[in-house]
């Protein structure tokens, strides 16, 4: 099996010169990346808070307006 059109060891070395690089901008951006996963997460967890508080208000409310007109 042959990649880029060269031999499989010129491969192989292509494809560990890429790992090595690929883990050594992770390890210098990890920070970086873990405080943005994390503002994303709380954001995303303060908006399904936000509806599913919403959801009971109205259930709520309905059940209220239901015990008023009955």
């Amino acid at each position: 099996m042959q990649f880029f059109s060269c031999g499989d060891y010129a491969a192989l070395e292509a494809i560990e010169k890429n790992k090595k690089m690929a883990d050594s901008i992770y390890h210098v951006q990890k920070d970086t990346i873990s405080k943005s996963f994390e503002d994303i997460c709380d954001s995303v967890h303060k908006m399904e808070f936000e509806r599913a508080v919403d959801s009971i208000k109205l259930l709520r409310l309905e059940g209220i307006k239901d015990l008023i007109e009955n």
